[in-house]
């Protein structure tokens, strides 16, 4: 569920290696969450509302998410795939 991913986006998973975002303003941690949703969700659910392109560039920038996953063919497969 979209509360889930945002709960492991949030308070990570250091077991795996994922650092927690738990600093991230709530506003931003919720674009976040549905930028990821939809590198996974089925074409008809694709179109998250918020800025796409600054969640892409958060994703693959600042964020750092793509130096242990993958999105849209992208970045290193350390963690989970996020593409589907």
């Amino acid at each position: 569920s979209f509360e889930q991913l945002k709960a492991v986006i949030r308070d990570g998973v250091p077991a795996r290696g994922m650092p927690a975002f738990g600093k991230l303003p709530a506003g931003d941690l919720d674009a976040v969450t549905r930028v990821v949703r939809s590198f996974s969700a089925p074409a008809a659910e694709s179109n998250a509302p918020g800025d796409k392109a600054a969640g892409e560039r958060y994703f693959f920038g600042a964020g750092g998410c793509a130096k242990c996953h993958m999105a849209l063919g992208k970045g290193k497969a350390v963690g989970p795939d996020l593409s589907m």
